[in-house]
């Protein structure tokens, strides 16, 4: 969601083997709110991995606005994943 809560209720996340949380919306934040919006879906205890960390798609967007390294470091503090992954051809 816009404020980096998950639209899936905990109730339900806990039932799953793995949660998968990743920005699909609301791309043009600052870069701030958009930190804080990842920060705050890392810290839910219930997701395991933050997919497409940075947003970009390969010839077609750009990233969004967000601290990185500081991502990082939460994603670490939390024993939080990364999906890193890439298609250099761009979407056909």
């Amino acid at each position: 969601m816009n404020d980096g809560s998950i639209d899936i209720s905990d109730e339900v996340l806990a039932e799953l083997d793995f949660v998968i949380a990743g920005i699909h919306s609301q791309f043009k934040m600052t870069r701030a709110e958009m930190t804080e919006r990842i920060i705050r879906a890392l810290r839910n205890p219930h997701v395991d991995i933050l997919s497409h960390p940075t947003g970009r798609i390969l010839k077609r967007r750009d990233e969004y606005e967000a601290d990185f390294d500081h991502l990082l470091k939460v994603a670490r503090e939390e024993g939080k994943s990364l999906e890193i992954n890439a298609y250099p051809r761009g979407w056909i």
